[in-house]
């Protein structure tokens, strides 16, 4: 998936390992771009990196999909349970028009 990096990719890299602006977590991910590319075994990046196999492979896939925008964190969404519960609840109201 990584074999080669260009010029600017492992420049950008590299920059991100260094800022101070970059979340540990984005700084792993490019390390594991980067080791990979170096030619390390997955398993290895994976027990250098300290995370998961499949782990590794999220963020390789990550990376061949987005390039270096890819690693960046992505805002998750989450609906919390309580909140499910009353939207549901609500429905229920309107849809039998019912008191519950």
């Amino acid at each position: 998936m990584v074999d080669q990096l260009c010029k600017s990719e492992r420049v950008e890299l590299l920059a991100m390992l260094n800022s101070t602006t970059v979340s540990a977590r984005v700084a792993t991910r490019a390390r594991i771009v980067l080791w990979r590319a170096e030619g390390w075994l997955k398993k290895d990046v994976a027990s250098r990196a300290g995370v998961s196999r499949p782990t590794v492979d999220a963020v390789l896939q990550r990376f061949a999909a987005d390039g270096v925008a890819g690693l960046l964190d992505k805002p998750v969404r989450v609906v919390q349970q309580a909140q499910r519960t009353r939207c549901l609840l609500s429905r229920l109201r309107r849809e039998y028009n019912m008191d519950l």
